[in-house]
């Protein structure tokens, strides 16, 4: 029997060169196997149906925040505005250009039954309209070009909040306060043009209703203190119309620009 200190000796050689596994001894000289992960199985990268949590990724929630349904809302009634103020910006310019074309059209096509002294007070009339709009015009013609620009800058930029663009925000702020501007702007000039039209047509009404009743006939009594009221009632309601519809887009726009920079 051999020496059993050699045959221990010789058990440890294997171990010391890193060549020994469960199982047995590798006689090559390679490596042992390092624990690699099983191929076979598929990754929570390559499976459509995996967590984004379970691979360790970044999910949605952590980069990109759910947007807020204020936002939304808010974003969505200003593209509204925005698209009401281009379409009537536009409407605007055209009808004031092409307004002495529409007079001379109508001058020349007066209404059935109407006499000729009636005729002749409503070219009077129309005549001094005209005048009202050529004074005007230069205020009104830059008002709704600036009206233009601006609602046009509310749509791109509520466009950008919406598709979280770098730079919506800000654009949207911008716009919201050129908006502004055109309503200090734009109201008491709107107010006082409605005042002098009005005042144009109150005065030449009554005129209108001698010369289109009956030949010789006084109107009946109390007619003109009617339509003088209707007249009354009807410049407020027109006032009123123009300032609550001013005053409420003045409020939403400088709420718009409060919520956006806390919650945008």
């Amino acid at each position: 029997m051999s020496d059993p200190w050699a045959q221990f000796l010789q058990g440890l050689l294997p171990l010391a060169s890193g060549r020994c596994y469960a199982g047995g001894m590798e006689q090559s000289g390679e490596q042992p196997p390092v624990d690699r992960p099983n191929r076979s199985a598929p990754s929570a990268a390559s499976n459509p149906y995996a967590s984004p949590l379970a691979s360790g990724g970044p999910s949605w929630s952590a980069s990109s925040p759910p947007r807020r349904g204020g936002v939304t809302a808010v974003c969505v009634l200003l593209i509204l505005l925005g698209a009401m103020g281009v379409l009537g910006s536009l409407l605007q310019v055209g009808s004031m250009l092409i307004a002495e074309r529409m007079q001379s059209f109508a001058a020349g096509v007066q209404g059935p039954g109407l006499s000729p002294e009636a005729q002749e007070i409503q070219q009077r009339m129309n005549e001094r309209m005209m005048d009202l709009l050529r004074g005007w015009r230069p205020v009104f013609l830059p008002l709704y070009g600036v009206n233009l620009v601006v609602s046009g800058v509310l749509v791109a930029g509520a466009i950008g909040v919406l598709q979280r663009f770098a730079r919506g925000k800000v654009l949207l702020i911008v716009g919201l306060w050129g908006a502004l501007g055109y309503l200090l702007l734009h109201t008491p000039a709107n107010l006082i043009y409605a005042a002098k039209s009005m005042g144009i047509v109150q005065e030449f009404t009554p005129e209108l209703m001698r010369a289109t009743g009956p030949q010789g006939d006084a109107p009946p009594a109390g007619a003109e203190e009617v339509m003088q009221t209707t007249m009354m009632v009807t410049r407020f309601l027109a006032f009123g119309w123009i300032l609550i519809w001013s005053l409420g887009q003045a409020a939403f726009y400088l709420f718009s620009i409060f919520y956006l920079r806390k919650r945008a």
